[in-house]
């Protein structure tokens, strides 16, 4: 159904001018730090870097030269930074591939250089401890939130069976019977068992389960929602291409749930508390969502009891 060593002032100017070397980006094991060589980063999307620049140039006092980068690719953002470093943020949405920072240095005397940061973004994962790091910081703002403005739940796909029901279908530990007409309502339309993570209730009708936005509604407008289009919203809110966004759970741990954070819910099933907390920060980096102080240390706190968990972001199409 739906689903980066510039050497001298000849080097820079010649990497100024030079055609595009696509590089190779290296293998990296899941948490694997960003690799960082002068004026060259292999970096994670969604990831953040400092990287030194211009080693081998003219320019005097190195340290109180100041980096001025010129042009940033989208999805990319890089600034300069002291002791001449290159701070740069990939977004979570940024595609595999190599890109072209151009930056210029000038020393105490006015004296440039110019230089070609290349970055190299690498599709993959990253421990959860690292991931819950990416995450933006901002306060968050309920003003105008209604949950109307989120459309859901939509039959994308027309094929008869809306958001509700396509998740139930994905999720059945028993599958439901082929050629089962939806809406799925329950083991007489098609059979099924269903289980939730939360908590640990099964069922084989799923009536008593609800869907749960896994960041609600009013949880994903309070962190930047409230700025996107209705299509957004409503994609969000249907989101079935990446099977952490929505998830079938037990409607008392849902409703227990509501619209909290993890500063203030965790699954009842501690055991579901490192599996909930990494889908948490990968929806939030998939969809580019913010969190508030409060949530970002809840969410440290348990990754930090979390040592193999891994984060993989899936980024919107």
């Amino acid at each position: 159904m739906v689903r980066r060593r510039a050497v001298g002032w000849a080097m820079a100017l010649t990497g100024l001018l030079a055609p595009v070397v696509v590089l190779t980006p290296a293998v990296a094991t899941p948490g694997q730090a960003p690799t960082t060589q002068r004026d060259r980063v292999v970096v994670a999307p969604g990831a953040t870097a400092r990287v030194a620049v211009l080693t081998n140039d003219r320019v005097y006092r190195k340290r109180r030269a100041q980096v001025t980068v010129l042009r940033t690719p989208p999805r990319i953002r890089a600034r300069g930074t002291v002791h001449r470093r290159v701070l740069v943020r990939v977004g979570p949405r940024a595609a595999a591939g190599t890109y072209r920072i151009p930056y210029r240095v000038t020393d105490v005397h006015g004296r440039t250089a110019r230089g070609i940061l290349r970055v190299v973004v690498r599709a993959g994962v990253r421990s959860l401890s690292a991931a819950v790091a990416d995450l933006r910081v901002e306060p968050e703002v309920r003003t105008g939130y209604d949950r109307a403005r989120f459309k859901h739940w939509v039959d994308a796909d027309r094929d008869g069976c809306d958001t509700r029901s396509e998740v139930l279908l994905a999720e059945a530990v028993t599958p439901v019977a082929a050629g089962t007409a939806c809406p799925i309502t329950n083991a007489r339309s098609g059979g099924g068992r269903w289980v939730s993570y939360y908590d640990g209730v099964t069922t084989t009708s799923p009536t008593g389960f609800d869907i749960d936005h896994l960041v609600p509604l009013a949880e994903a407008w309070d962190s930047g929602a409230r700025r996107w289009t209705d299509a957004r919203r409503e994609a969000f809110a249907n989101d079935l291409d990446d099977p952490r966004s929505l998830v079938a759970v037990s409607a008392s741990s849902n409703r227990s749930k509501s619209d909290r954070d993890p500063a203030e819910w965790l699954p009842p099933r501690p055991a579901a508390h490192c599996r909930y907390v990494g889908e948490w920060v990968a929806v939030k980096l998939r969809w580019e969502l913010s969190v508030d102080v409060a949530e970002r240390d809840a969410l440290r706190a348990v990754s930090h009891g979390c040592d193999q968990a891994t984060v993989r972001v899936v980024p919107v199409r």
